[in-house]
């Protein structure tokens, strides 16, 4: 009996199925055992982890630095990879945890220093300023911010006056808040800096509400202002004002500045004491 056209290319169909079935179970098995291989080489010994050093740090304990990074490479990715293998180290995870859990860490880098080996470069947040719950005396509760407005400490009583002061906001718990908000912070510490070089003494800023701020001087006159202006105009109107002849020849005007109002456009409002 001869098998008509039709039943020859189902057979044949029948056969390609039959090979491509066996083909890829061959392909599942050898990717069963590739991956069950990585995953058991991941965490044989050879490329893990087993020393972990920390440098860097200027007040924080490497000790404690060490055990947290440790901790977060205990276990396995999707419980089949160990997180402690050098080639898939979790890189961000162990930065961001040092951060989270020792706010003073601004920048935590990891290098592999060995196949069993790293080494964590650690920058400690550097204080520009402290801020307070009030500006009124005896108030104790101060904490240091940094260059972003990270609250991430509590500051001593007994600070002195190399610090500039921060006053105003809310906060529940300070620490692990920024004042004002970043990058607003940026351009007002920006704005207290430049003040300096233009012969000012700012000691310390207020935050007022409407987006209003204070600030006091050394020799005790205050400057306001506001955000209807860029910092920088308002910047720009303080330098002209500085150089007009009736100020520029007057070598006592920032000592005997009571107040300057920056709140009015582009007007520059002030009286002397």
């Amino acid at each position: 009996m001869t098998n008509s056209p039709r039943d020859i290319r189902h057979s044949l169909k029948q056969r390609r199925r039959i090979i491509w079935g066996r083909k890829f179970l061959w392909f599942l098995v050898l990717f069963i055992v590739l991956f069950g291989t990585l995953a058991w080489f991941s965490g044989s010994g050879v490329l893990n982890v087993k020393k972990i050093e920390v440098v860097g740090m200027t007040t924080l304990n490497a000790d404690d630095l060490a055990q947290n990074v440790q901790k977060t490479l205990d276990g396995r990715y999707l419980g089949l990879f160990s997180r402690s293998n050098v080639l898939i180290l979790p890189w961000m995870t162990i930065g961001n945890s040092l951060k989270k859990d020792f706010l003073k860490v601004d920048r935590a880098l990891v290098r592999i220093t060995g196949k069993n080996s790293i080494k964590i470069i650690i920058s400690e947040r550097t204080p520009v300023g402290i801020w307070c719950e009030s500006k009124e005396r005896g108030v104790k509760s101060c904490y240091f911010l940094d260059k972003s407005g990270f609250i991430y400490t509590e500051a001593p009583e007994i600070i002195g006056n190399s610090f500039l002061y921060f006053y105003g906001g809310t906060f529940e718990n300070p620490i692990g808040n920024t004042y004002v908000g970043n990058p607003k912070f940026l351009r007002l510490y920006a704005f207290m800096n430049k003040l300096k070089e233009l012969g000012f003494a700012p000691v310390s800023l207020s935050s007022l509400p409407d987006n209003e701020y204070e600030i006091d001087l050394e020799a005790g006159g205050q400057i306001n202002f506001n955000e209807s202006q860029t910092f920088e105009t308002s910047l720009s109107d303080i330098d002209a004002m500085l150089q007009s002849n009736a100020i520029s020849t007057s070598t006592a005007f920032l000592s005997k500045l009571n107040h300057l109002d920056l709140r009015y456009g582009n007007k520059v409002h002030y009286d002397l004491r």
